[in-house]
C-alpha cells in the first residue's frame, strides 16, 4: 500500500517524487543540500563503462546514495557527479526522478545503441 502522501494530484502520475525524497531523507536524518548533488550526472549504463569514466576521473572515493543504496561518485577533479543506472527502465525512471528532486538539472546517459545508423562507427557520439 502507498502512503497517501506521496500520491499525486496529477491523472498522469501516481507518486509526486519530491515527496518520496523528503521522506527517504527524513528517515535518513538528512536533506537534499547536504547530499550536495552536482547540477549534472553522469549515468553510465554498463558497469565497464562506469569503470573506465572513474578510473579517468582518478578513481574517486564513492558516497552511498540513501535513495537508490548505489554509489555517487561527485569527483574534485570534475564539474559533474557520476551515478551507474539500474538495470530496466522502471528503475532508470525512479533514479531520474530522484534524481532531479535532488537538484540535478542535466542528465548525461552514457549507453551503448546498436543498428541505429549504418554510417555511425564504434565510439561515435551522438545525442538524440
Amino acid at each position: 500500500m502507498t502512503p497517501a502522501q506521496f500520491l499525486s494530484s496529477e491523472h498522469s502520475a501516481r507518486i509526486e517524487p519530491g515527496a518520496f525524497v523528503q521522506q527517504v531523507l527524513t528517515q535518513h536524518r538528512t536533506d537534499p543540500a547536504s547530499l550536495g548533488l552536482r547540477q549534472t550526472v553522469l549515468v553510465p549504463l554498463l558497469p565497464a563503462l562506469e569503470r573506465r569514466v572513474l578510473r579517468q576521473l582518478g578513481s574517486p572515493r564513492a558516497h552511498p546514495s540513501p535513495l537508490q543504496h548505489q554509489a555517487l561518485y561527485q569527483p574534485d577533479n570534475a564539474p559533474f557527479a557520476v551515478i551507474a543506472s539500474p538495470m530496466g527502465a522502471p528503475m532508470a525512471v525512479m533514479l531520474l526522478e530522484q534524481l532531479i528532486a535532488l537538484g540535478a538539472r542535466y542528465v548525461l546517459y552514457l549507453g551503448v545503441g546498436g543498428a541505429l545508423t549504418p554510417s555511425y562507427r564504434s565510439g561515435d557520439g551522438f545525442l538524440p
